[in-house]
């Protein structure tokens, strides 16, 4: 069996220690700043904000 290596579609690299918004699926927002990734995707956001959609206010901050 052989492993199907994929490539990142964003270099994460260039945005280290940097704030950068990330949208996720299902429409959650958070705002911070880059910390660390992995070839996974995963993201460490440090002093981070969460952004809440509501039917009255659409960018309301958590």
């Amino acid at each position: 069996m052989s492993k199907i290596e994929r490539e990142a579609v964003i270099d994460f690299a260039k945005y280290a220690d940097q704030r950068v918004r990330v949208r996720f699926q299902g429409g959650r927002e958070v705002e911070g700043m880059l910390k660390g990734f992995d070839k996974l995707e995963n993201l460490v956001l440090d002093d981070c904000i969460e952004f809440l959609r509501g039917k009255q206010n659409h960018n309301a901050v958590c």
